[in-house]
């Protein structure tokens, strides 16, 4: 293994434990500050304010890092400058050595160009977030005004590692880069439990000043580290850390006979890296209408209770969607990605490739939907009967009161389309051909478009808040999967029975049956007992609340105590133990089984399974 893949391995690793470390400690900090304040407020601090800066920075991280991360080649007049330069001076550097300073300090030029473009972009949208109308009562208009105002200070100071981040990565810094975020994430958590919990500071000022020490954080570990790293490299290597002309810029420019405006651009980034961020800032457009979209109607529409129930839940899901979901997806768009590709001149036959798939891709996606759907399976069948006794448990009375419960349910469903989804799109995307991916980037901004849509008119128009944004994102989630499958089903030869015997398990549909029967027993035995639909514990917690007179104050630990509430808990997690063990029985060990077997032997043993159903079929 050479040592840039052994660095990006280990890089890897530790972006992973990084993000599950820090991802547990901000979850417990977070769920501790979710209930010392309301939803209104909640909804401030962790939706409208992260948006703040994640729309700010999002060009940033998606346009030109990606350009500065690029390995681009000069252009035919770029290398002839630098040969004339070679001639003209005397250096010690070789051309090759030149030619990979001028790309590295190209590189380093866009990543301060998307600082001053962050800049410009958070000036507009702050003075758009100060002049909110729409406040809690419980929320003055001097501590949002100076909310916004920490934020945007904290959004600057983060777009400006974007340099000493390229320069980090260029040097294979992954674990570092990890590390740093990781640290940066703890500490915006510790910050907001600290000012929330032990000082009288207004709470949207709390998570103001939390994402502030997030940015100072990351900026700081990652400028000492470039820093660092720029004193160590040969005096002989002319490439800086700031803004800097390129060399060659005055000779290339005489030989393109560009524009002005080109010949000011061309003076600070190579043309291949102009061409890209030209390319990318398409893509990124299109990009944010697809993943912010959402989350500006519901800004636009909805009222801060409905944020902080949406942060709330989505947070939840997010966590799920990131430690399980996305480590499958990766490995399964790797491993689809290995397979032997159709030939240009099939490609050139049908826009789909009819009947093309390989037995190989074939058993590989059967796992992984057995695997990713399996674990969707569980929780759209046993999740939505403890919502209530989750949202009691980990955030208190006050959000119990909420649509928290509710939207959490119907989240639990949304969880398994998205398991469904990523595993088929993990397929498709790696093995259509580039004029079906062409196709589906159209029909997937209509797909967008019409969520948002759907997102207006159920949860603005009709009403149904939160409940229903997660709806249309439902239906959205659904209409994609439709076309996964519409593209397996013309890889299959247009036959269902084909379809069906390559990509479901046999052991698919017993499993859902016993999970559905658990979770309808689940469902029904409160609503027996105690006329409840909201689950045993939380029907418990409800009546001994009410019996009691509790203000819902109180932590949970403290009821717990409290005589009569052991009892009604300790039978939940008995019969939610038995359900889940039952679960297991049925599916873990044909999973195991199935993931045992190697990528490179699931066509030799499909083709044994196909022939054997042949044989029962004669």
């Amino acid at each position: 293994m050479s040592s840039a893949v052994g660095r990006a391995v280990k890089g890897i690793a530790a972006l992973v434990l990084g993000q599950f470390l820090s991802r547990v400690v901000t979850f417990s900090l977070n769920t501790v500050c979710a209930r010392t304040v309301d939803s209104a407020v909640y909804g401030i601090g962790q939706f409208s304010l992260p948006l703040l800066n994640s729309l700010t920075l999002f060009f940033a991280k998606e346009c030109f890092r990606r350009s500065a991360q690029r390995n681009v080649e000069l252009s035919v007049a770029e290398k002839s400058a630098v040969s004339g330069r070679k001639k003209k001076e005397t250096e010690t550097e070789t051309e090759d050595e030149v030619q990979e300073i001028l790309v590295r300090q190209s590189a380093i030029n866009v990543a301060w160009f998307s600082v001053g473009f962050s800049i410009l972009v958070c000036i507009p949208l702050t003075l758009f977030w100060a002049a909110s109308t729409d406040l809690p009562p419980n929320v003055s208009r001097w501590s949002y005004v100076v909310s916004v105002g920490v934020v945007a200070l904290g959004t600057v100071i983060e777009a400006c590692a974007e340099p000493f981040l390229i320069w980090c990565l260029s040097e294979g810094e992954y674990a570092f880069r990890a590390g740093a975020q990781a640290l940066g994430l703890m500490s915006r958590a510790v910050v907001v439990f600290l000012l929330l919990i032990a000082s009288p500071c207004p709470p949207v000022i709390a998570f103001a000043l939390g994402g502030l020490a997030e940015g100072v954080i990351w900026t700081s570990m990652l400028s000492w580290k470039a820093l660092k790293l720029r004193k160590e490299e040969t005096e002989s290597w002319g490439c800086s850390l700031f803004p800097q002309q390129l060399d060659i810029s005055r000779d290339s420019r005489e030989m393109k006979g560009k524009g002005k405006w080109r010949e000011v651009i061309g003076s600070w980034m190579l043309d291949e890296h102009y061409r890209l961020n030209l390319d990318f800032l398409v893509l990124t457009c299109q990009k944010l209408i697809l993943s912010e979209g959402e989350k500006v109607m519901m800004l636009s529409f909805f009222h801060p209770e409905d944020w902080g129930v949406f942060a709330l839940v989505s947070n939840l899901g997010s966590a799920v969607c990131r430690m399980l979901f996305a480590p499958i997806e990766e490995l399964g768009a790797a491993e689809f990605g290995k397979l032997p590709g159709v030939p240009e001149v099939e490609q050139r036959k049908s826009l789909l490739n009819v009947g093309t798939e390989t037995e190989q891709g074939a058993g590989l996606l059967r796992r992984l939907l057995l695997l990713e759907g399996g674990i969707g399976a569980v929780g759209a069948t046993l999740g939505p009967c403890f919502p209530h006794a989750a949202v009691l448990v980990l955030f208190g009375t006050r959000w119990g009161s909420t649509e928290a419960p509710r939207v959490l349910e119907l989240y639990c469903y949304l969880l398994f389309l998205l398991a469904l989804n990523g595993a088929l799109e993990a397929h498709m995307f790696q093995t259509a051909p580039p004029g079906w991916l062409r196709v589906c980037q159209g029909l997937n901004m209509v797909l967008s478009t019409a969520f948002l849509y759907l997102g207006w008119l159920f949860g603005s128009f009709l009403g149904l808040r939160s409940v229903g944004l997660v709806l249309a994102n439902c239906f959205n989630m659904f209409l994609r999967i439709l076309l996964c499958l519409w593209y397996l089903f013309l890889r299959s030869g247009c036959r269902v029975e084909t379809l069906l015997g390559n990509f479901v398990e046999p052991s698919v549909p017993p499993l859902v049956a016993g999970l559905f029967g658990v979770g309808l027993v689940l469902r029904l035995l409160p609503r027996a007992l105690f006329g409840s639909r909201e689950g045993l514990v939380a029907s418990f917690l409800h009546s001994y609340l009410n019996a009691e007179g509790e203000s819902g104050e109180s932590s949970f630990v403290h009821l717990l105590l409290r005589r009569g509430l052991a009892r009604p808990l300790l039978t939940e997690a008995l019969v939610g133990f038995v359900s889940l063990a039952a679960v297991l029985a049925l599916f873990l060990p044909r999973l195991l089984r199935a993931w045992k077997t190697r990528p490179q032997d699931l066509g030799a043993k499909d083709e044994v399974d196909s022939t054997e159903r042949h044989k029962k079929k004669r």
